[in-house]
């Protein structure tokens, strides 16, 4: 359910629905867009954080995981908005995530 609510926050109103499978499979979307460094397990980070209450978290805030000095610095806390500027990479908003 949480994995479900939180592709469902990233689909709603954002441009990344145009990437959005025929028939709007949103497992599908986060598998194809945000499983290769993401997770949604709580603790389980990898490449990038786990996305278990991702929102309303303050950016680069999540225990033991070693953000960049970008992330830790910047001065958001994850929402529709947020989350929608910066999926499907971090690239556009953090230039030195990457």
């Amino acid at each position: 359910m949480i994995a479900f609510a939180l592709v469902i926050l990233l689909l709603a109103g954002t441009p990344i629905e145009a990437q959005a499978p025929a028939g709007g499979d949103a497992q599908l979307l986060f598998n194809n867009a945000c499983r290769t460094c993401h997770t949604l397990r709580e603790g389980d980070n990898r490449l990038g954080p786990s996305l278990h209450g991702v929102v309303v978290r303050r950016a680069g805030s999540l225990p033991d995981y070693g953000y960049s000095s970008a992330m830790k610095q910047a001065d958001l806390v994850w929402d529709a908005a947020t989350l929608d500027r910066s999926s499907p990479t971090l690239t556009p908003s953090f230039p030195a995530t990457t």
